[in-house]
């Protein structure tokens, strides 16, 4: 069996602040790509998906929540309508793949300290490994 895929930073324990300030750039690309994808499809039955972050002891998991246009007009987040879009392991950057649960143990997809994020994933979540 072959080893698992890592990136530079995989064996590097980073300063929580750095990661920290790594994620909120990395959620408002994810943000960027689901706003982007809705315009690019010409959807207007709702707005897109709004991102989200929920942390746990080790990982974040990046939540996309559906949206509607409610009776103003206005966005407002579906309750209990959302899925995830990636992990971000919150002790060195990896991207990785989930589950509702967990990540799943099949590899790291990226890193949110590489020069683009944006490459390991899509407005979907990560992408496949090749």
């Amino acid at each position: 069996m072959s080893e698992l895929r890592k990136t530079p930073w995989s064996d590097q324990k980073m300063n929580p602040l750095d990661v920290q300030e790594k994620l909120n750039v990395f959620v408002s690309i994810v943000q960027q790509l689901q706003d982007d994808y809705f315009a690019l499809n010409g959807f207007t039955h709702s707005p897109s998906e709004h991102i989200t972050v929920s942390y746990g002891k080790k990982y974040a998991r990046i939540i996309k929540q559906k949206r509607y246009w409610n009776d103003a007009g206005e966005a407002a987040i579906h309750t209990g309508d959302q899925s995830v879009h990636c992990f971000v392991d919150m002790n060195n950057g990896d991207i990785l793949k989930g589950s509702w649960k967990a990540p799943v143990n099949n590899g790291i997809r990226g890193n949110i300290f590489a020069d683009d994020p944006a490459e390991s994933i899509d407005n979907h979540g990560t992408k496949y490994l090749r």
